[in-house]
């Protein structure tokens, strides 16, 4: 298939992940929690809202400590971005070696990403990345967390900005790939060291090594 735009994942696949200790994100969110006056969440509680939150569980949150559920997540957000974005500024997050290999891309590319927006365009301010012709974070409302991947909306959004249907997105992740699946377009599934023994119940239209073989796929 030709490829008119090449769309990438964040997190995972050009931008390192944050460090795996989870407890980096734990105390950012308990931080958010002090700025609303609870001072001793229940430790589930916050595990809860580091990864994978879904609406109902955290309007569920919100209610046993009597909190706003949009100005708390905002806060929640905001909190979590400025942990990358610290971790961006010390040198601890960087781009993957392999990212150079976009240079050779020749046509329209573009990020889309479920993490939150103003941590992307930090990144992608600061880095020496690659010009994107689109950059597409999650704005820090709880109306995102409805539309994070799996769901296409994302996608669908910068395919419409980009101005093509024939795209190839390349993550690390199933959602990743169902993601794509559901925006009508295929996907390349990355494997690095974070991801390389996982199983799939969906099967990507690619599967890579490194960004240095999307020439193979282009060809």
């Amino acid at each position: 298939m030709e490829y008119e735009a090449i769309l990438f994942d964040n997190d995972g696949v050009l931008l390192e992940r944050t460090s795996s200790d989870r407890s980096v994100f734990e105390a950012a969110i308990r931080d958010a929690f002090g700025e609303h006056g609870v001072t001793a969440p229940d430790p589930e509680h916050v595990a809860d809202l580091v990864y994978g939150v879904t609406v109902s569980r955290l309007t569920t949150i919100c209610e046993t400590y009597g909190l706003d559920t949009d100005s708390f997540w905002l806060s929640r957000d905001r909190a979590c971005s400025q942990v990358q974005r610290d971790a961006i500024a010390a040198g601890e997050k960087g781009l993957y070696p392999d990212v150079s290999a976009l240079d050779e891309l020749e046509r329209p590319t573009g990020v889309v990403s479920t993490n939150q927006h103003p941590t992307l365009t930090f990144a992608y301010d600061r880095l020496d990345t690659p010009s994107f012709d689109v950059v597409q974070g999650r704005p820090m409302t709880v109306e995102s967390l409805r539309r994070k991947k799996p769901n296409p909306y994302y996608l669908e959004k910068t395919l419409h900005d980009i101005g093509t249907e024939a795209a190839l997105y390349v993550g690390d992740s199933e959602h990743d790939v169902i993601a794509a699946r559901n925006a009508g377009i295929d996907a390349a599934f990355l494997r690095r060291d974070h991801n390389d023994d996982v199983s799939l119940s969906v099967t990507p239209d690619h599967e890579l090594s490194s960004l240095y073989g999307l020439s193979a796929i282009l060809e």
